[in-house]
C-alpha cells in the first residue's frame, strides 16, 4: 500500500471495513477493477466477481462478526435451508453470473456516462432507489418515492402528520426482485403507502443507506417498517417486516393498516395536544390579563396614596413654612412695637412738658373686648402718633390688651374712619376729648 495515495488508502480501508474483505491482494483487485469507485467495488465483491466457486453469505454485505463496523445480517429464509446442495449450488451458480453480468453492466455503464444512482445515494437521498427501480423495472407501479435524504423524511412526514415507510433493498437476496416488482405494485399496497406514509427507499449496497440499517438495527431483507416521526432525531418505530414476511402482500397490508390506525390515534392526540395548548394559552392569557389589571389597580392605588400623602406632606410643609413665618413676622412686630412704645411716649409726654400752656386733649381708645386705654394728647400731635400709640399701648400702659396686628380706629359718634396721616388731631376734631373705637382687622391666625 506503500504506492498508494492516502486518499485511495482511505478508499481502500473503508472497502475493507464494509467488506470484511481480508486478502489485501483482492480487495485491492476489486478497486482497481471499479476505478477506485468503492461502491461499485462493493457491488463486484457481492457478485462474487473473483471467487471461483459461488458463496452464499449468512450475513448482509457489511457483516461479520469481529469487524470494526457491525452491519445488518443478511438470514435466508428456512425453507432455503431445506433445499438440496445441488439445486443451492444451480442456484447460486446462475445468481452468481446474472449479478456478475448486472455489476460489469453497470460497472461500465458508469464509465461511459454519468451515474445518477451513485450521485444521489452519495447524497443519502431517496431519488437514488427511484432512479434505479424505474430502470430496472420499467413501467411497473410504485408507491411515490421521496426524494430526499431519511432525515428530510422524517422532518417532511412530521409536518403532514403522516408516517414514514422505509424500505430497504438488497439485491443479492431471494424475495428482493419480488418485493420490487409484485409486493410495491399491488395497488392496496401502494395506496395505503401513499395515503398515510412519505415512502422512502434505499439501497443497502450504498453506504448512506447502509449505516441506516444499522440505525435501524435491520437484521434480514427485505426489510419495511413503519415509523411514527417525533422530530429529525427523534422517531419510533411502530410496525416492521423483513425476510419472507415483507415479500407478503397480506403481511404488508396488515401492518399498513395497523400504521394507518395508529396514526389516526396519534393526529387525534396530536389535535388534543394542540387544543390542551390552546385553551391554556387561552387560560394563560387570561389569567395574566387579570393579573395585568391588578398590578395596574395596585399601581393606580399606589399612586394615589402617594400623591395624597406627598399632599399631606406638602401642606404640612407650606403650614411649618406659614408658622415660621409667622413667628417671625410676630417677633418683627413685637420688637417694632417695643421701640414704638418707648419712642412714642417720649415724645408725647416731652411734648406735653415742653409745652404745658398749649391745649390738649384727652383720647379714649376701647377694645373689641371693651377694655379702655387713655392717653393726653396735644391737640397738635398728628393722627400718625395717635396710631402710633395704638400700635405699641400694649408695651406703653399697663391696662392696655393685646393689640391686633391689623386695626383701624374710627369715632363712635358721629361715625368717622380715621387714617395715619400727617394731619392734627384738632383737625380731625378730636378735641378736646374723644372715644376712639378699635376695630380687629387682623386673620385669626396672624398671631
Amino acid at each position: 500500500m506503500d504506492d498508494l495515495s492516502e486518499e485511495r488508502r482511505e478508499q481502500l480501508t473503508l472497502f475493507r471495513e464494509v467488506t470484511q474483505e481480508e486478502d489485501d491482494a483482492k480487495a485491492r483487485q476489486y478497486m482497481e477493477m471499479s476505478n477506485w469507485n468503492v461502491e461499485q467495488a462493493i457491488n463486484l465483491h457481492m457478485s462474487g466477481a473473483l471467487d471461483a466457486t459461488p458463496s452464499f453469505p449468512s450475513q448482509g454485505p457489511r457483516g461479520g462478526g469481529g469487524g470494526a463496523q457491525q452491519g445488518p445480517l443478511i438470514e435466508r429464509d428456512d425453507d432455503q435451508g431445506s433445499e438440496s446442495g445441488f439445486s443451492r449450488a444451480a442456484e447460486g451458480a446462475g445468481g452468481l453470473v446474472r449479478r456478475v453480468m448486472g455489476t460489469i453492466g453497470g460497472f461500465l455503464n458508469s464509465i461511459l456516462a454519468p451515474d445518477e444512482v451513485a450521485i444521489a445515494a452519495a447524497q443519502g437521498n431517496g431519488s437514488a432507489f427511484k432512479i434505479w427501480h424505474e430502470r430496472t423495472f420499467p413501467d411497473t407501479p410504485h408507491p411515490t418515492f421521496f426524494e430526499g435524504s431519511f432525515r428530510q423524511a422524517i422532518n417532511h412526514a412530521k409536518d403532514n402528520l403522516k408516517l414514514l415507510c422505509v424500505y430497504l433493498h438488497c439485491d443479492s437476496v431471494q424475495g428482493a426482485e419480488g418485493m420490487c416488482k409484485d409486493v410495491l405494485s399491488n395497488e392496496f399496497v401502494k395506496s395505503l403507502i401513499d395515503e398515510n406514509c412519505v415512502f422512502w427507499a434505499g439501497d443497502i449496497v450504498h453506504r448512506n443507506f447502509y449505516d441506516i440499517a444499522r440505525q435501524l438495527q435491520v437484521r434480514q431483507y427485505p426489510y419495511l417498517s413503519v415509523i411514527l416521526p417525533i422530530s429529525a432525531d427523534n422517531y419510533r418505530v411502530l410496525h416492521k417486516a423483513d425476510g419472507q414476511q415483507a415479500t407478503s402482500v397480506d403481511g404488508l397490508v396488515a401492518i399498513l393498516t395497523q400504521g394507518a390506525d395508529d396514526l389516526s390515534r396519534n393526529r387525534q392526540e396530536l389535535a388534543n395536544e394542540q387544543n390542551r395548548a390552546v385553551q391554556d394559552r387561552l387560560l394563560r392569557q387570561e389569567q395574566d390579563r387579570e393579573y395585568q389589571e391588578g398590578l395596574a389597580k395596585d399601581r393606580e392605588a399606589e399612586e394615589s396614596r402617594r400623591r395624597e400623602e406627598e399632599a399631606r406632606q406638602k401642606a404640612r410643609e407650606e403650614e411649618r413654612q406659614a408658622q415660621q413665618q409667622r413667628e417671625q413676622e410676630a417677633q418683627e412686630l413685637e420688637a417694632k412695637r417695643r421701640k414704638l412704645a418707648t419712642d412714642i411716649v417720649s415724645n408725647v409726654e416731652a411734648a406735653l412738658v415742653a409745652a404745658a400752656d398749649q391745649p390738649k386733649t384727652k383720647i379714649q381708645v376701647k377694645f373689641p373686648t371693651g377694655q379702655r386705654v387713655n392717653r393726653s394728647f396735644l391737640q397738635s400731635h398728628s393722627l400718625k402718633d395717635l396710631f402710633d400709640w395704638v400700635e405699641s399701648c400694649e408695651y406703653s400702659e399697663a391696662s392696655a390688651p393685646k393689640v391686633p396686628s391689623k386695626f383701624a380706629l374710627s369715632t363712635s359718634f358721629p361715625t368717622k374712619q380715621l387714617a395715619r396721616s400727617d394731619e392734627t388731631l384738632k383737625e380731625a376734631g378730636l378735641v378736646p376729648n374723644c372715644q376712639i373705637l378699635l376695630q380687629d382687622l387682623s386673620d385669626d391666625d396672624d398671631l
